[in-house]
């Protein structure tokens, strides 16, 4: 027979522990302070490192738009790419032009993560009630966030960017859903696709499904959703065919050259250049949700089935029509997003699992410490998958009728205990080295952290022991000191900035180094230099790592960023990881490498080049270590308001490097 679980009901407590125990008032007081205390979780989880990543490119678009004589000239800015389908730019402009760059993005960071939160919360309580909620609430923030390839991306990013906004409505959406608002849900989800059409695709089809598919939830025929499927297929491929802007897309194709120029930069863009790892940590995202759905019942178990078929589809499309057939339309769509949700369940699912199961018999406490490993180890693709496919075929075979499961069940937990002991140490240990190896008002420690996942399995243990516990009034007082304490330290700690970027990330520019810079017009290499180049210098840059980004929206911008990259590294100024980031083996705490191997044979066939920089800002270091000539490049010297400082680890040490002091050399001729 089958092992048969008794579901958690749509809206079940088995244990009716809770804030609604307790009398109305301090029911509300302790609720609030609760959900005060897991935003500050969420936060303390994703604390804000400044303007990076994709944040630099998207404060940029507002700062062109404001200066467009400086840095609006620069090359990335110049090509919008999917920034063109996205309210989002328009925003931040208004709110840059009011805040200025600083303050505006770490206001729009923490009202992405503040939305993220509420949506969050809708979705759990669709999921559950009581602790059982709370508990979902807690897995989702504090679980490893990473979907797709390279751990480029992860949900409810503390960035001045679209995507945590678009999630949030996402997740609206389809908390309205599980709480019978059909049609109401489609409301944030068309406001999500104002904020970033491709984040939320996968949540509309996620919707077409349970409207059309799903024999639980939906409204009409599955016949009328093949129609409207095929309707919309003939729809597109029409326009295609007649040459409609970005629908012809879909018929054009990646040539060789530049699809190797996208590999190099950015191949996360193909899911066949995904590492095992990857692999393996969406298998056992998968393994969790398709647990978590024999878990639940109703609406609940429709959206977790819908979440894993979209999330499968997504990446099929992308392997077949991205990465085998080369559709440039696919490839900028990037259906493979769809695991963002897959993540996001997957965590919530984890949740679930952690009460409903361990309140089942001792089979489904083995199965939640058969998938407890499975998520501890999945960094292992032979122990992740392993485990996985071992809860999976625990949950859905049949078993003996009969089978004593308690004396597994000690030993696998204490195989739990062991790895769960073993991942919190090697990676407490790794945190230490660094904060005793940083140099004095290094920073990021918070940072750090959150990058290794270290709270992770005390918080959810604690959790978990929280929902399985009484209503004792000392787990009471307890859970609110926990979270005062949780609230303190967000506002103490969230804003985790080096003090570079403190001063680096509002828009300038220094006066000093404007002064140098103000006899020669023209673009600016400074390779490492990030949003500075921009905000200190209010210059477009020559090349960075950023502009690399937008390769697939741009055939011209993909080319030119390559060819420049290429000669930095040909002549030896950079090493690869400028125009390959993601082929660096170790840790960087630095965005882009910085120019090296300085020698005025170098840059003399770079201020050469047609289209040379006009200056060239390097660490002063190079000049006194005499690797170019002061006498020959006449250079000025400029002092940055903060030293910047990163670390590099290769596996075998820690090594910090700073610069402050800055050479400006003038290039073109």
């Amino acid at each position: 027979m089958a092992l048969s679980w008794p579901v958690v009901p749509h809206r079940a407590d088995r244990s009716k522990r809770g804030p609604a125990a307790t009398p109305a008032a301090w029911g509300f007081a302790y609720g609030a302070l609760a959900a005060a205390g897991l935003l500050a979780l969420l936060l303390l989880s994703r604390p804000y490192e400044g303007i990076l990543h994709d944040a630099r490119l998207y404060i940029g678009y507002a700062l062109a738009a404001i200066h467009p004589g400086s840095i609006g000239h620069d090359m990335v800015l110049a090509e919008h790419g999917q920034s063109g389908f996205t309210v989002f730019p328009a925003l931040m402009v208004v709110i840059v032009a009011a805040f200025g760059s600083s303050l505006a993005a770490k206001l729009t960071a923490f009202a992405a993560l503040a939305l993220w939160f509420v949506a969050a919360a809708a979705l759990s309580a669709s999921m559950a009630q009581g602790r059982t909620r709370w508990v979902i609430l807690i897995f989702i923030a504090v679980l490893p966030a990473h979907y797709a390839g390279l751990e480029v991306f992860h949900y409810a990013e503390a960035l001045a960017v679209p995507r945590p906004f678009a999630e949030a409505f996402v997740l609206l959406g389809l908390a309205l859903f599980g709480f019978g608002r059909r049609f109401w849900a489609a409301v944030p989800l068309v406001v999500a696709g104002l904020f970033h059409p491709i984040m939320a695709v996968p949540g509309l089809a996620i919707y077409a499904w349970l409207l059309f598919f799903d024999p639980r939830t939906r409204v009409a025929t599955p016949r009328l959703g093949l129609a409207c499927l095929g309707i919309g297929a003939a729809v597109l491929f029409g326009a295609a065919a007649l040459g409609v802007p970005v629908a012809d897309r879909l018929f054009a194709t990646v040539d060789p050259a530049w699809r190797d120029i996208l590999v190099a930069r950015s191949p996360y863009l193909f899911v066949g250049e995904w590492p095992l790892a990857d692999w393996t940590r969406t298998i056992v995202q998968l393994a969790t949700v398709a647990i978590a759905a024999r878990v639940v019942s109703g609406r609940v178990r429709a959206l977790f089935v819908a979440v894993a078929l979209v999330a499968v589809g997504g990446v099929l499309a992308s392997l077949l029509f991205g990465d085998v057939l080369g559709s440039l339309l696919v490839l900028q769509i990037q259906p493979w997003r769809a695991l963002w949700l897959l993540a996001v369940f997957a965590a919530a699912g984890l949740g679930l699992c952690s009460v409903g199961l361990w309140q089942r018999d001792a089979a489904g406490r083995v199965t939640l410490a058969v998938l407890v490993i499975a998520w501890i180890e999945s960094q292992v693709a032979p122990v992740a998958i392993v485990g996985s496919a071992l809860a999976l075929a625990l949950a859905f075979l049949p078993l003996r009728p009969g089978t004593d499961f308690r004396r597994v069940a000690a030993v696998i937990w204490a195989v739990v205990a062991f790895c769960a002991l073993l991942y919190v140490g090697t990676h407490l240990y790794a945190i230490v080295l660094l904060v005793l190896s940083s140099p004095p008002g290094a920073g990021g420690e918070l940072d750090a952290i959150s990058t290794v996942n270290l709270l992770a399995i005390p918080v959810c243990l604690l959790a978990v022991l929280w929902a399985n516990g009484g209503q004792d009034r000392w787990i009471v007082a307890a859970t609110a000191v926990a979270s005062v304490a949780a609230v303190c330290a967000a506002l103490l700690l969230w804003d985790d900035r080096r003090a570079w970027y403190v001063e680096t990330d509002e828009f300038g520019p220094d006066p000093a180094l404007a002064a140098i810079l103000s006899t020669r017009d023209g673009e600016v290499l400074w390779i490492g230099g990030g949003f500075a180049t921009w905000s200190q210098a209010g210059r477009p840059n020559w090349v960075s790592r950023l502009q690399g980004a937008s390769n697939v929206f741009s055939r011209l911008l993909a080319a030119v960023w390559d060819e420049r990259a290429r000669a930095l590294a040909d002549l030896g100024l950079v090493d690869q990881r400028l125009r390959t980031p993601f082929s660096a083996r170790g840790w960087t705490s630095g965005e882009e490498p910085h120019l090296a191997h300085l020698s005025d044979a170098a840059l003399k066939e770079l201020c050469t080049r047609p289209d040379a920089p006009a200056w060239v800002i390097a660490p002063a270091e190079a000049i006194r270590r005499g690797q170019l000539s002061a006498r020959r490049w006449s250079p000025s010297y400029w002092r940055a308001p903060r030293p910047e400082q990163w670390f590099e680890w290769d596996g075998k040490a820690l090594n910090w490097t700073a610069a402050q002091d800055y050479a400006i050399l003038p290039c073109a001729r």
